[in-house]
Order: C-alpha cells, then structure tokens, then sequence
C-alpha cells in the first residue's frame, strides 16, 4: 500500500513539474513563437518562409472602362502612366487587373494575372491599340499570358487599391484588403483574426480560441473579438464586424496590440 502511494506521489510531482514547465514557457515566449503555433491552411507555412516581403513585384492594374480589358487581354499588355511608377518599383514581374464595382458590378474583382516578358517606357501616343494623342511618359508592359487565379479576389470595403503586391499575397488572398499585407507577422495576425471571427460565428467548436500576440491576447467570447492586455479587456468588435470589415478591424487590433 505504502508502495503504490508513493508511486501516485511521484506521478502526481512529475505531472505537476511538466504543466510549470509548459506555463513558463508560454510565458516566455515571444511573438516570434508565437506567430509558429498560428494555424495556417495546409502547405501555406513553407511558401511563407520563402517571401521576401520587401519585395513588391506585382502591379495591381486599374482600368478606365470595360474597353480596355478586352484590349489588353487581345494584345497581352498593360499601360500605367510613368508618374505612379517610382524606381523602387521597377522592375515589375507580373501585372494583375483590378476590375472595380462601378465598371464591372458582380463581375468585379481580380480574376487575371499575368507574367511581364517586356518593360517599355515610351509615349501615350505610340500605344496604338489604344490610341490617344498624348506625349505622357507610360510604361507598356507586355504579358507572356493572362491566366486566371484559382480563387477570384473579391472586392471589400471600398479600401485603397494596393498598386504593388506580392505573387504569395496575390494567390493567397481573399480580398483586395489582403493585398496590402507587409510582413509575415501581419499575414499571421491577419488570418488569426478572421479565423476567430469565422470560427465564432459558424460555432465550429465548444472551446474559446484564441491567439496571443506578444504581451496581448485576442480571443473571443459573448459574439465579441477582445484584445486582452494585462489581465483588461482594452478593445472589443462584433464578430460581425469583423467578418464584414477584416481589413479595417485588423487595422484598429493590431494598433492596440503593439501599443
């Protein structure tokens, strides 16, 4: 008898010494490590390590009317006025076309990309197929092929157009908003907080999720997003909210968070 509850004793202290541990690890970790626990949809985490987030190579391309989408999808090429095209964006490997509401309606969006085989600069007037009597600097870039993305990015909350991209944001976003992502950690906390909000409202588990980020931690709970600083709750959205303005409320929480 004496035996065995020795023997309980031991795997009670050795259990007891593991939960510290893992406590004090969580305490110690930073947003770094943090950020690798993050769950992530299947195959995303090795093309993360491999973006160059300084490197913006990808034009997001607005158009004037419908005509010019037809134009440039016949003849493999895209025009943008030299003025929007500072040096650090050059050279540009890809362009894809932005389709906005008010010329498109349901068919807006990107739906199209393509890779650039040729830069030119030269003036408005010598791009013939679609002729305009202007000595305007503009850059042609021809198009190897225009293909179309797996998944359309839709067309959300009126945000700024980004003009430059990334190829992993351009075939990995949802939304023109996600486009404008800057870095690893701001992809990471991004899809966090649209997961919380989704997680939430389909009710796809009976646990609260979660997600710490540095000292903070976004969680959720009674239809709320909460950023949780201290042990004090210093910011709540609607999951509602969130899920209709991701971009907007990511902006807001991640403020909050790094203050």
């Amino acid at each position: 008898m004496t035996s065995t509850c020795s023997q309980v004793l031991v795997i009670v202290l050795f259990a007891t010494k593991l939960v510290k541990e893992k406590l004090d690890e969580l305490i110690a970790q930073s947003p770094e490590t943090a950020f690798e626990q993050s769950i992530l949809p299947v195959g995303i985490e090795g093309k993360l390590a491999k973006v160059d987030w300084k490197k913006r190579d990808v034009l997001v391309g607005v158009l004037k009317n419908r005509k010019q989408l037809d134009i440039c999808m016949e003849h493999h090429f895209y025009h943008i006025p030299a003025s929007r095209v500072g040096e650090e964006d050059l050279p540009i490997h890809y362009v894809a076309i932005y389709q906005s509401r008010n010329l498109f309606g349901k068919e807006s969006g990107i739906f199209l990309y393509g890779e650039v085989t040729k830069c030119t600069l030269l003036r408005r007037r010598d791009i013939r197929e679609l002729p305009k009597n202007s000595a305007e600097l503009y850059y042609r870039l021809d198009v190897k092929e225009w293909k179309k993305l797996k998944t359309p990015i839709a067309v959300r909350e009126g945000a700024q157009v980004a003009l430059f991209t990334n190829l992993f944001l351009l075939l990995h976003s949802r939304e023109v908003p996600d486009l404008r992502i800057a870095s690893e950690e701001e992809f990471r906390l991004y899809y966090e907080l649209k997961r919380l909000a989704g997680t939430s409202l389909s009710e796809e588990t009976g646990s609260t999720p979660c997600y710490r980020y540095g000292g903070c931690l976004l969680d959720y709970e009674d239809g709320k997003v909460r950023v949780i600083r201290d042990g004090k709750i210093v910011y709540t959205a609607s999951a509602e909210q969130v899920v209709r303005h991701p971009y907007e409320s990511f902006g807001v929480i991640r403020r909050m968070m790094e203050k």
